[in-house]
């Protein structure tokens, strides 16, 4: 996990500096590392002190330890039952969850947040590009994904960036 996260988080900052978003929502079980590392990116981005709002659903239910330090709120787990009442975010990154969910929840879940997220949603996962996002690219119509594979050592990683093609804006 810690050798994946080197080649995702480069990625992930890479997004990040270049969208400046405000505010962002993790949905990860990733202890508080993509946490530290929009942290990270926040001080490059605003000398001022502008913060960036960022809130946590952790999916480890506890299992991985997680420092609660750079999240401003955490959210139960049991809000993604409910991903209409979750706050609009400019971004939402999602890590180590859609290994976790059959084909069709995970395609619901990404639906539903879509709708949430102003600037784009990141998805890192091993899934496969076809297996995450097959019927939904149609369903939806207006989505951009951009895909790269990372490849460490005998893994295989996918990072996903997901926007609608209406709501990006650069």
């Amino acid at each position: 996990m810690c050798e994946e996260f080197y080649y995702t988080a480069a990625v992930t900052e890479r997004v990040v500096l270049r969208k400046q978003p405000k505010t962002v929502l993790e949905i990860s079980m990733s202890g508080s590392r993509y946490g530290r590392l929009i942290r990270d990116c926040q001080h490059r981005l605003f000398d001022s002190g502008e913060a960036i709002q960022l809130d946590r659903v952790d999916i480890s239910e506890g299992v991985i330890p997680m420092d609660s330090r750079p999240y401003d709120r955490l959210l139960p787990i049991e809000s993604l039952d409910h991903p209409s009442l979750l706050n609009k975010y400019d971004f939402i990154l999602i890590a180590d969850l859609y290994e976790r969910l059959d084909i069709e929840t995970g395609q619901r879940l990404l639906k539903a947040l879509s709708e949430k997220s102003a600037k784009g949603i990141i998805v890192i996962s091993p899934g496969e590009p076809n297996d995450l996002f097959g019927s939904i690219r149609e369903e939806i119509g207006a989505l951009d994904i951009i895909c790269q594979k990372i490849e460490s050592g005998s893994e295989v990683m996918w990072f996903y960036y997901v926007s609608l093609k209406t709501a990006v804006k650069d």
